[in-house]
C-alpha cells in the first residue's frame, strides 16, 4: 500500500455524494503482445494503480477503480496524480474497472492533506 485518503464521490441516481476513505496501491505490468502476431512484438511496461475503498458504508457498493498508465507510478504522489489527472480526454491514464476510457460514473476528487 502507498497511502491512504479521503476522496470526495459525487451522487447519482439513488446515491447521494459522500466521502471514501480509500487505499491507494501501485505496481509495474508488463502487457503481453498477442501471440498470434508473426511478428515478436516487446511487452509494453505499464503502472497499474489500485484505488479502494476497504469499509464502505453498510449497504453501499465499495469504491474501486484499476487505472492502467503508461506515466511511472513508484511513489504516493505519482498515484494520486493519477487519480485525478484522469479527467475525460487524458488519454495517458485508462480505467478498465467496468470497460470505461477515464469517463466513469463516478467523478473522484482527493481531499488535500498534505500532498
Amino acid at each position: 500500500m502507498l497511502d491512504q485518503g479521503t476522496l470526495e464521490v459525487t451522487g447519482r441516481e439513488q446515491l447521494p455524494a459522500r466521502q471514501a476513505t480509500v487505499t491507494v496501491r501501485a505496481t509495474t505490468v508488463a502487457l503481453q503482445p498477442p501471440r498470434s502476431r508473426s511478428q515478436a512484438a516487446p511487452a509494453v511496461p505499464l503502472s497499474a494503480v489500485l484505488v479502494r475503498e476497504e469499509a464502505p458504508p453498510e449497504g453501499v457498493e465499495p469504491l474501486e477503480r484499476l487505472l492502467l498508465t503508461t506515466l511511472p507510478v513508484t511513489t504516493a504522489a505519482e498515484a494520486w496524480r493519477c487519480v485525478q489527472r484522469g479527467a475525460p480526454g487524458d488519454t495517458s491514464i485508462v480505467d478498465i474497472t467496468m470497460g470505461w476510457v477515464r469517463s466513469p460514473p463516478v467523478a473522484l476528487k482527493r481531499h488535500r492533506q498534505g500532498l
